[in-house]
């Protein structure tokens, strides 16, 4: 028989890390200009080191999160799933690899997911020539 101190002990543990971002809003920036803001975002193809990088500037007052991107070019998809931030007023760059042509400097289309108010990611896609929510 084994002594109850020698006994063996079950044991769980959990081991957590966490980000959590925390923005203030001034009461002048509502929430119905932080839904459009993504759809106010210019994207372009800009030549990055030995390959090309999709270029996405922020005209607003608002931080933007993009979760994913992806656009067309001349029949062809470029896409980055790893997304960033942009800040107002501020750019960001997204790597899109060595693609097997070059691509057009701006995109005929650009689909995205971006992080909302509530976390969540909101779909939302636009034309060159018009934006269009999804």
């Amino acid at each position: 028989m084994v002594a109850s101190d020698d006994a063996p002990r079950n044991s769980l543990n959990f081991a957590f890390r966490t980000r959590i971002k925390l923005f203030y809003r001034p009461a002048s920036l509502d929430a119905n200009g932080a839904a459009a803001a993504a759809q106010s975002v210019t994207w372009s193809f800009r030549r990055k080191d030995d390959g090309y990088a999709l270029e996405g500037s922020n005209p607003t007052p608002y931080h933007i999160t993009f979760g994913s991107v992806k656009a067309t070019a001349g029949g062809e998809s470029f896409a980055n799933s790893g997304g960033g931030m942009i800040a107002p007023g501020g750019t960001l760059e997204l790597d899109i690899g060595k693609p097997a042509t070059v691509p057009a400097a701006t995109p005929e289309r650009v689909e995205f997911s971006f992080i909302n108010d509530y976390g969540g990611a909101t779909e939302g896609s636009m034309d060159k020539a018009v934006n269009s929510g999804r």
